[in-house]
């Protein structure tokens, strides 16, 4: 008669020592597949990661209403305004281009420029609102001359706007897209 192996017990946490090491080689399996892109341990390296994509974030926009404001000042026109519902939006429109894979004025739940700047600010309205997008290019400089060769884009940044909003976000098809909002207050 054969011996039995252990006791119920062991028996049961040597199950469980396979069903975790099973586990273990799915997750890097997943990691590997997904070209190491899933999230494994969520905590102080996806918060810095984010921290980090923020403040690239915060300095492309930052060069995005420079690049604007001096090509406007060589025109002779005045430098645009910071309008914070403008800039939120334009940085929302950023990241759902990025995160969800379209590229357009409009977004996935149908939402144009004047919808994502109403979410801001309800109650602020503005006479006329423009909306740059760019995506795919280097950074702010390449965007904004490229912008500055084409009739419409031209036009929104030479237009008659005394408000600014700028976004940035990397990732998705083109890896960078760029916003600027532009809106004229009463």
């Amino acid at each position: 008669m054969a011996e039995p192996r252990g006791t119920a017990e062991q028996r049961l946490a040597t199950r469980a020592r396979a069903a975790i090491g099973a586990l273990a080689l799915a997750l890097i399996a997943a990691w590997i597949v997904l070209g190491g892109f899933v999230d494994l341990a969520p905590g102080k390296a996806h918060s810095a990661g984010l921290a980090g994509k923020r403040a690239r974030a915060h300095r492309v926009e930052r060069e995005l209403r420079q690049c604007v404001n001096v090509r406007r000042h060589k025109h002779g026109l005045k430098r645009l305004r910071v309008a914070q519902a403008l800039k939120r939006a334009a940085r929302l429109h950023a990241k759902n281009m990025a995160h969800h894979g379209f590229f357009g004025h409009v977004d996935q739940k149908g939402r144009d420029p004047g919808d994502r700047i109403s979410l801001f600010h309800p109650k602020l309205r503005f006479v006329a609102i423009g909306e740059n997008i760019a995506g795919g290019q280097g950074g702010a400089n390449a965007v904004c001359r490229a912008w500055m060769g084409s009739s419409g884009h031209r036009a929104n940044i030479l237009g008659h706007y005394n408000r600014i909003g700028a976004g940035f976000w990397p990732g998705g098809y083109y890896r960078r897209y760029f916003v600027v909002e532009f809106a004229r207050a009463r």
